[in-house]
């Protein structure tokens, strides 16, 4: 065996053994021959990319495998150039350095649904022999994303009960949290304000747990996990109670994973009244666990009144009206700050936002009258490559009488464009057989509209053919100009049942063969947020 060792390592730069955003990886790449050898090549890859996968059961004999997979980089360094290199018998150490992109990317996550996964690999190419790969794995946690609404700002829910049977009277139940973000190891301070006015005692508790979310071919599995569980002391009828609790975060949870479009990882607090043969009063806040490395320093959250939370050390505390709806009142509509989808409506589903009056007279039917309004939401900056450069590459070989290779790259200046704004489109095409091609492109929009099945509807907006290009051996590179219309819809990505996606297709058309085609992603802003800056 001419090859005894081929393998990669690299130096940890803390305790850990941990790599953040922007962080440089310096390894080697070892190379152990027993006699002199001819190398062709030798690559070194730096990848990040996302898996999921699971089986869904129907009946007996029905089951369907759903899948999904999502790459965050792949960058690409030739250690030996393309040509024959002898090396001698012996040990050969290759170094090599590595930048993390630093962007916006998830940690490294596993789990038998799915995982998360940055690794280095290195691939030896030698003529007329299988290709040999080392890979290892390293561990990337990435950045607290501070941007997050309402990462540092008090959470407030509320929830109120009328027993009927098996009891009676009223249970109400209001929850304080100064924040929503915490690092691991941080204590999560909770408020707890419990109103019993009925008949029943309650056992008040808390859990805190984990959702992991997998997203495949329009399906979504679940997996929840409690982390912490812990009851308090019972509540008497006719009693009213105010419970501070501090419920520490693991210093070994994993943060939060919220910027993958097919893994999710969040964490909730629950609490909740256990009531015997009644359905439990609850409240749910959602918590997001920050990196340790990046905590949320020098940023206090803001007082806020109207949410009824003060410091632990002392309370103000509210009035109890003898009406249940005085605990139903909402907090402030700044609180509601968070992605929205722009109005939309179609024959499938739509997207409305409304403004509702309702008039409620004593035993009289409740009138209500609305009134619709447009919404544009604004322009997400943060979509992962939105102001990057594009490019695809895609290689046919033809089989038969007319045999040969057809290449061809596609490149765009960025992926998010205004309306009326132009796409400057570079084809460059190789055709290396004796068929001649036909270029086109055509820019469309899929609709997806997810309920219990997944449905698309597919609209052409624009279509052009562009001049051929002759057989055998004739490169061949198109520069075109494409004006997205001034009225096209701006594209919808933060709905959970509802988007409209654009996609720009450059297709070469082939007699009697498969056509060969590039797709790349088109994302539509509203006129009203230009990307400046970015």
């Amino acid at each position: 065996m001419t090859i005894k060792n081929f393998s990669i390592e690299y130096d940890s730069i803390n305790s850990q053994n941990t790599f953040t955003n922007g962080d440089t990886i310096n390894g080697r790449i070892i190379i152990e021959v027993s006699t002199q050898t001819s190398i062709q090549s030798l690559i070194f890859i730096g990848k990040g990319s996302a898996k999921v996968g699971w089986h869904e059961y129907y009946g007996m004999y029905n089951h369907c495998y759903y899948w999904s997979d999502e790459k965050y980089y792949e960058i690409k360094q030739r250690i030996l150039r393309a040509g024959t290199e002898c090396i001698n018998k012996g040990r050969h150490v290759f170094p090599f350095s590595f930048n993390i992109p630093n962007r916006k990317m998830p940690s490294s996550f596993k789990s038998p649904t799915g995982r998360i996964v940055h690794k280095l690999k290195a691939e030896l190419k030698q003529s007329m022999k299988l290709t040999k790969k080392a890979k290892a794995h390293f561990t990337f946690i990435s950045k607290a994303d501070m941007n997050i609404p309402g990462l540092m700002e008090p959470q407030h829910g509320c929830t109120d009960k009328k027993l009927k049977v098996f009891g009676s009277g009223t249970i109400a139940m209001k929850i304080y949290t100064k924040k929503m973000g915490y690092q691991q190891g941080e204590a999560l301070q909770v408020k707890v304000e419990i109103h019993n006015k009925s008949s029943r005692s309650l056992k008040p508790k808390f859990v805190l747990y984990e959702k992991q979310s997998f997203f495949a071919q329009g399906h979504r599995k679940l997996c929840t996990q409690d982390i912490l569980k812990e009851r308090l002391e019972t509540i008497e009828p006719d009693q009213k109670e105010i419970v501070k609790k501090v419920i520490p975060i693991p210093r070994n949870l994993p943060s939060s994973i919220l910027n993958s479009a097919i893994i999710k990882l969040e964490y909730r607090l629950k609490i909740f009244l256990d009531v015997k043969y009644v359905l439990n009063p609850e409240v749910k806040l959602p918590i997001v666990v920050l990196p340790a490395f990046e905590g949320p320093t020098g940023r206090q959250p803001p007082r806020h009144a109207a949410y009824g939370f003060e410091e632990f050390g002392y309370s103000n505390q509210q009035n109890w009206g003898n009406d249940a709806q005085n605990l139903d009142l909402p907090p402030p509509y700044e609180a509601h700050k968070c992605k929205m989808p722009s109005t939309f409506d179609s024959s499938t589903g739509r997207i409305v936002h409304e403004l509702t009056a309702e008039l409620k007279q004593l035993k009289k039917r409740t009138k209500t009258t609305n009134s619709h309004f447009t919404f544009v939401s604004k322009a997400d900056m943060d979509i992962h490559g939105l102001t990057d450069t594009q490019h695809d590459h895609t290689e046919t070989k033809c089989k038969g009488i007319k045999s040969g290779t057809i290449g061809m790259d596609v490149y765009t200046q960025k992926m998010g464009y205004q309306p009326g704004e132009a796409i400057h489109l570079k084809v460059e095409i190789n055709n290396q057989t004796s068929r001649e091609l036909k270029p086109r492109f055509v820019l469309y929009e899929d609709q997806s509209f997810y309920a219990k099945e997944m449905r698309v509807r597919k609209n052409k907006i624009l279509k052009e053919r562009l001049e051929s290009v002759a057989a055998t051996g004739n490169e061949t590179t198109y520069e075109n100009v494409i004006t997205l219309p001034r009225n096209l819809a701006p594209s919808i990505l933060s709905s959970a049942i509802i988007r409209l996606e654009y996609s720009l297709k450059v297709v070469l058309a082939l007699r009697c063969a498969k056509d060969v085609e590039v797709i790349l992603p088109i994302v539509v802003l509203p006129a009203l947020e230009i990307p400046q800056g970015n």
